[in-house]
């Protein structure tokens, strides 16, 4: 960045800036090991490959496409965020994610009977808006769809499990549905320490025969105080579920 005054008759100063930005996204690749006891000749390879944008369209938004591979687990992800929408007075932002994840489920589901190892597949997508509601109050709304199911090693869905119990909710492959989301959050700092309050609500909309549909509400509040040099966080959490 480079600076320039010129003066003026008028006595006036005007001040002439000329800013180069500099590279605000990339790439990057890894790879590595994983612990977990695998077979095949690539058993315990992982790799990755993440791109990010920091400023995309030149508005502070941010983009992040991410994928990581093993030999069985595997996520992609995409990530995107608008921080300010068209430069509203109300400085509202959106968040927009899409996710395809395959995870190992024998830590929960256990082998079947013939030795052969199943995995968990998610499909989320989502968008969510957020907004100051009023000093250190801040309100989240949000609406997302998951499509979730069980597959054996060769990628063919599994329905259930060795003694005949289902694997979902609705009894098809996989399950879907969709969530819409609320939240409220506090945030107040003072001399005696900070705090925080946050009230989520979330809704299963049956929109389809066989979705699934509940409610959950979930209340969660920290206090910290200060003790002489020390600080003392307090923490309180509820999640019930209110209906099925």
């Amino acid at each position: 960045m480079s600076t320039r005054l010129w003066s003026n008759n008028a006595g006036k100063v005007d001040l002439v800036m000329n800013v180069v930005e500099r590279p605000s996204g990339g790439f990057s690749v890894g790879g590595g090991i994983s612990s977990r006891i695998t077979s095949g000749p690539l058993s315990g390879l992982i790799g990755s490959f993440a791109y990010s944008h920091r400023n995309l369209f030149g508005r502070n938004q941010k983009l992040n496409i991410s994928l990581e591979r093993g030999q069985i687990d595997s996520i992609f992800c995409i990530n995107y965020t608008d921080p300010w929408i068209e430069r509203d007075d109300k400085r509202a932002s959106r968040t927009i994610i899409i996710q395809n994840s395959i995870t190992l489920g024998t830590l929960v589901h256990g082998n079947q009977h013939d030795n052969s190892s199943l995995s968990i597949g998610r499909v989320p997508a989502g968008i969510e808006f957020s907004r100051p509601l009023k000093p250190k109050w801040s309100g989240i709304a949000g609406l997302s769809f998951q499509h979730t199911g069980a597959r054996d090693e060769k990628g063919n869905p599994i329905m259930k499990d060795f003694y005949g119990s289902p694997l979902t909710v609705s009894g098809k492959p996989y399950d879907d549905m969709l969530v819409a989301e609320f939240e409220c959050v506090y945030t107040g700092s003072g001399d005696q320490g900070s705090s925080m309050f946050a009230f989520n609500i979330e809704q299963r909309l049956p929109v389809m025969p066989g979705w699934l549909f509940f409610n959950r509400v979930n209340a969660r509040a920290r206090k910290g105080v200060e003790i002489g040099p020390t600080r003392l966080l307090l923490r309180k959490r509820d999640d019930p579920l209110i209906g099925v």
